[in-house]
């Protein structure tokens, strides 16, 4: 090889190892943050004032929950035979939503029911099992396509919404089986291009940044146009423009729209010794492990099950259940 040759395939090599080191987990945190936090977009008229689907409940009979409510509650320290559990039908589905709640939430079923109703269908059909937990103050987190809330969210579209679209993100403007269109290249390199993201969390991780970007598409979609704005959003546009195309289908709210798909159904476990005893789990037991996803490449796999990690850290911080701790260093 000649010494030009081999000169160049060192520098080739130390600025590709340069590149992959340095591979951030988020946006740049020196980008602009447009706004404080994206509550706002409840507020006067915003995500809030969008109307829920009419809907019927059916609570379960006492022994008896999904495997899916099972494993929240443990993550929660609930007693699963604390644990009520409820079939909502929503007017504008064929499938029944099942939202499970610990008796000690500070949101009641209808509470939960509203917020879930007022996502459009074609987005809330993405998402499978809801929880409800006790905590001081509203957070949530999502993982496996289920919403695990804390504390208090009634009257908070933008959390329920910016959950829901974690979802969207794995599986319904990308590959379609679990990988997350954020973790692109493609969705790096717009916001890249952009000098600033919607707030500080949208720094935290890839997904978050996208996430926080379709709360506002919502918000364009059903509310107002994002682009006329006090200040506007001019500093962000190739982010807006992106997953505005990506879910104007999904998240605009459509009379006529209906539910085309569903998550299949967890295994009905046990509440535990309790139930047992009264006789009311004859045949079942705790199934520990439930397959929660298609194979994926074990390096995707590892990205989503960081993010899910991540996003559970910041909800707890968020609630007050633990010391929160700062996004970047």
């Amino acid at each position: 090889m000649s010494p030009f040759l081999s000169d160049l395939l060192l520098i080739s090599l130390a600025l590709t190892c340069c590149v992959l080191a340095d591979l951030p987990d988020g946006p740049s945190d020196s980008m602009d943050e447009r706004f404080d936090n994206l509550h706002w977009l409840d507020l006067n008229g915003g995500l809030n004032n969008l109307s829920y689907q009419a809907y019927t409940v059916a609570q379960w009979a006492f022994g008896t929950v999904p495997q899916a409510c099972f494993d929240m509650a443990g993550d929660r320290q609930c007693d699963p035979h604390e644990l009520e559990v409820f079939d909502v039908n929503y007017s504008d589905a064929k499938y029944t939503k099942v939202i499970c709640r610990c008796t000690d939430s500070p949101m009641q079923i209808w509470d939960i029911a509203d917020d879930i109703g007022r996502v459009p269908v074609k987005a809330r059909q993405w998402i499978n099992y809801v929880g409800s937990f006790n905590a001081p103050d509203c957070s949530a987190y999502s993982g496996a396509n289920h919403i695990t809330i804390l504390g208090n969210c009634a009257e908070r579209a933008s959390v329920t919404i910016h959950e829901v679209a974690h979802s969207l993100d794995g599986w319904a403007v990308y590959k379609g089986n679990g990988a997350q269109y954020s973790a692109t290249r493609e969705w790096k390199r717009t916001v890249g291009k952009d000098t600033c993201v919607p707030d500080n969390y949208a720094k935290s991780r890839w997904s978050e940044s996208w996430a926080q970007v379709a709360v506002l598409a919502a918000y364009h979609f059903n509310v107002g146009s994002i682009w006329d704005l006090d200040g506007g959003v001019e500093c962000m546009r190739g982010q807006m423009e992106k997953v505005i195309q990506q879910l104007e289908g999904v998240l605009t709210f459509r009379e006529a729209d209906r539910c085309d798909r569903h998550w299949p159904e967890d295994p009905t476990v046990c509440m535990g010794d309790r139930a047992i005893s009264e006789g009311l789990c004859e045949g079942l037991e705790v199934i520990t492990t439930v397959e929660r996803y298609p194979a994926l490449d074990p390096e995707v796999q590892r990205g989503i099950e960081e993010d899910e990690n991540s996003r559970m850290r910041h909800a707890e911080e968020e609630s007050g259940l633990v010391v929160a701790r700062k996004f970047k260093a």
